[in-house]
């Protein structure tokens, strides 16, 4: 109402100023005229929208193209660069990793390799070959890694194993399976991770090639690992002798952790010795002993139609010192079991010197001739009993009670000074003592009593008591169980025990570290 009475008094003031007001018709056509005129620019707008949208996507189209044409060029080339074999090497060249990369004087592989090595380093190719070890079938090179100028200071130096394989081949169906399942198990090999195994960073197998740069029949396994500064445990033990009693019992306790890993992951490594122990520092500084060469280096012997090498200590061994179950075979079954020996050999090697295997005809007539302390006595017995089924797992001989304890070597506390010669060079006058509770046997130190300082009990019940001790280290507070055995027997299944629970890691439950423990 007041909106009409609005538009009427606008009327009669136009009428009275003699301005001439529109009929009805007229206002109507105006209005439509002024709808018509904004429903053209808005035409003209989204036409011009339109257009600009055509534009912008034939643009995308193209770039995209572009791009589709660019990717399936690389994609062309690097397929053709994997297809293609590495170039020989000149030894006698030194090459500088980035500066002379133009040399191709590198090994690429398939894909990106990361090294952590305090700031990580990635890169897919290595160079500056240079021969440090040459063997029947493999050769071995340390190498850098290649990267960009920025990052190329400090580079670490790795290896490179190659070996040359299937040059005269007869049946090359049966050859490819025998390939193809070793690239498998280095897939496999390739994601262990233990600290106690050599890491295989990557592996590639392609086509040999000849001098003249021609690719012939044969192939060539390279496999990339971390370098070993001090060599060999081999090397180590023919310079020093034998270890001291505490790293001795340190080392085989790593070792073997890293078997019952490699067993717990269904894999044998069938060539368990001293040249396949290898010294590495860790990040830390510290040399660590790492077990090399897993599984694959019978498959490359195999491959290249070449028997398994044998190093010049075995090859003076007797027949008893070869596990009973491959000794007399022509087609030896290696199992969990066998490797299991094979340790056995390594672990004596390290306590009594390289040439303990040549100084005494068999495991037994070491064990009869020495006096072993008790608790080695019994572990030596373990590690070599002649039937496989009965020969402890990895797992089960780490707790065992000389691994456990601090056990000497020799019973009656014999002096060893391995560099006055090793104790494989004693021989005892007097025949083996009769064997005895080892809890009865006096320890030459208890270790507990040495690190920590008991503060109080806690508890006590049918096995022992549970004390509060502070560490003299770090002057943390621990709740100690002493448990009291009075048998060998019992000792070992306490300790089997103590070292599976120490193994678990779970919010949930109390974490539970083992140590040694001292003879009462």
């Amino acid at each position: 109402m007041n909106a009409c009475q609005d538009v009427l008094e606008d009327a009669a003031q136009a009428k009275a100023a003699g301005k001439e007001v529109p009929s009805l018709e007229e206002e109507r056509a105006a209005h439509e005229a002024a709808v018509s005129k904004l429903a053209e620019q808005q035409r003209e707008a989204d036409e011009k929208k339109k257009a600009l949208e055509n534009l912008e996507e034939e643009r995308m189209l193209g770039s995209l193209v572009e791009e589709e044409l660019k990717r399936q060029k690389a994609k062309a080339k690097e397929t053709k660069r994997k297809t293609m074999p590495p170039p020989m090497l000149d030894t006698n060249t030194p090459v500088n990793p980035i500066k002379n990369i133009a040399t191709d004087d590198f090994l690429v592989f398939d894909q990106p390799i990361e090294l952590d090595t305090g700031t990580p380093i990635i890169f897919q190719a290595v160079t500056s070959k240079s021969l440090i070890r040459k063997g029947p079938v493999s050769k071995c090179f340390t190498v850098r890694p290649v990267v960009s100028q920025s990052s190329s200071e400090n580079l670490p130096r790795l290896v490179l194993k190659q070996s040359n394989v299937g040059a005269e081949v007869k049946d090359y169906s049966s050859y490819k399976k025998q390939l193809q399942s070793l690239e498998t198990d280095l897939e496999v090999l390739k994601k262990l991770r233990h600290q106690n195994i050599l890491y295989i960073l990557d592996f590639k197998v392609h086509k040999t090639v000849v001098e003249d740069g021609a690719s012939d029949s044969a192939w060539t396994v390279s496999v990339l690992t971390e370098f070993a500064e001090k060599g060999s445990l081999e090397d180590f033990l023919d310079i020093v002798g034998t270890l001291d009693i505490i790293k001795a019992r340190s080392w085989t306790i790593e070792l073997l952790d890293a078997l019952r890993y490699l067993h717990d992951s269904g894999i044998l490594h069938e060539d368990i010795h001293a040249s396949n122990v290898l010294l590495v520092r860790d990040s830390s500084g510290e040399f660590r002993v790492k077990l090399a060469d897993t599984s694959y280096q019978r498959k490359l012997h195999s491959l290249a139609g070449k028997k398994q090498a044998t190093d010049t200590l075995s090859l003076a061994k007797s027949a008893y010192w070869f596990p009973p179950e491959i000794a007399n075979t022509n087609q030896p079954q290696y199992t969990q079991k066998t490797d299991i020996w094979d340790f056995g050999i390594l672990f004596l090697q390290l306590i009594l010197g390289l040439t303990v295997i040549q100084k005494y005809s068999s495991p037994v007539a070491l064990a009869e001739s020495l006096p072993l302390s008790d608790s080695l006595y019994e572990f030596v017995h373990k590690l070599f009993k002649a039937d496989p089924k009965k020969r402890p797992r990895a797992f089960e001989l780490s707790s065992s009670e000389f691994l456990a304890t601090d056990a000497p070597i020799l019973d009656d506390d014999i002096a060893v000074d391995s560099r006055l010669g090793s104790v494989s060079s004693l021989v005892p006058t007097t025949p083996r003592k009769q064997r005895h509770d080892s809890v009865n046997m006096g320890g030459p130190f208890s270790r507990y009593k040495e690190d920590f300082v008991e503060e109080g009990r806690l508890g006590k019940g049918g096995f022992g008591e549970v004390v509060k001790a502070r560490k003299k280290l770090d002057g943390q507070i621990y709740a100690i169980k002493k448990i009291t055995q009075k048998s060998s027997a019992s000792l070992t299944e306490v300790l089997k025990e103590v070292r599976l629970l120490s193994q678990i890691s779970h919010p949930s439950v109390v974490r539970k570290s083992f140590d040694s423990f001292s003879s009462a």
